[in-house]
């Protein structure tokens, strides 16, 4: 897992198990703990965070001091202090009059373009606009490249047949050069995504796209006992890709107090909750 930066309302889904996407921020921050990700967060942020937490939230005092302490002290977590950054953060927010970004989004953009880093913990279509990307997003692209490695994997045992054990020039280069593709693609994809469920998908897509084309085009028998272990092959594909798309926050989904089982009408459009409209960005800032 990539480096990742946090912004407010990623941490106030973190510390309030009320929220929707408790789990899934739980389970985004574990895993970068678990695997040496560096987790970056500002004082910008963190001075923000406690207005959060102490209103719409209402977390105790206690709590948020703790918190904030705890996230202070983390060798997993970098708070960036920077004298320079007022002014950075200033300078952009003045170069870029045609947008509406915050002081806040203007401080974060620089910290993310020095530490170099594309994921931000956030909803924030600010974010967007300065050119990086939520983690549901970077997600999205691993399955993609994902999915695009295992067919090429398909292509690539085809035309292994025709190698005739590589003595053959043509096809053997074909081979080759689609492995490489192939390889190239899934350890893009495993950046984002974990080992155990991209390497079981690509190895899953290869062996159902492959078993189907020795039953479709090579002729090879197609016995109930192999057709039941293909479709078993496909539910544990599915079952890895819905398991993984579950530990990651949703797009457009802010923090806040819940004080009625029933969304405000105000805050819904077509039946989806959407993101409350105030001064704070909560969950992209």
């Amino acid at each position: 897992m990539p480096s990742i930066f946090v912004d407010t309302s990623g941490w106030g889904h973190l510390v309030d198990p009320s929220q929707a996407f408790h789990k899934q921020a739980a389970d985004l921050y574990r895993r970068a703990r678990q695997e040496g990700s560096r987790v970056i967060t500002t004082n910008y942020i963190l001075t923000e965070l406690v207005a959060l937490l102490t209103s719409p939230l209402r977390i105790p005092r206690a709590r948020t001091i703790a918190f904030i302490a705890s996230l202070k002290s983390s060798p997993s977590v970098d708070v960036v202090v920077d004298t320079t950054l007022d002014a950075q953060a200033w300078q952009l927010l003045v170069d870029r009059p045609d947008k509406v970004w915050s002081l806040v989004d203007c401080s974060s953009f620089v910290v993310m373009r020095r530490n170099r880093l594309v994921e931000a913990l956030t909803t924030d279509p600010h974010f967007e606009q300065a050119g990086f990307v939520c983690p549901t997003e970077a997600v999205e692209m691993a399955w993609i490249y994902l999915i695009i490695a295992g067919l090429l994997e398909v292509v690539l045992a085809s035309w292994l047949k025709k190698t005739d054990g590589f003595t053959r020039l043509g096809p053997s280069l074909i081979t080759i050069s689609v492995m490489c593709v192939s390889f190239y693609l899934l350890g893009v994809a495993l950046k984002t995504l974990p080992i155990g469920t991209g390497y079981a998908v690509w190895v899953g897509i290869g062996a159902v796209g492959t078993a189907l084309v020795g039953l479709l085009l090579l002729g090879e028998p197609a016995t109930w006992l192999r057709l039941v272990s293909i479709a078993l092959i496909v539910l544990g594909v599915i079952g890895l890709r819905l398991a993984e798309g579950g530990a990651h926050l949703h797009k457009n989904e802010w923090p806040h107090r819940r004080e009625a089982s029933t969304p405000n009408r105000d805050d819904c459009s077509d039946g989806r909750l959407m993101k409350i409209r105030n001064s704070h960005r909560l969950l992209h800032q």
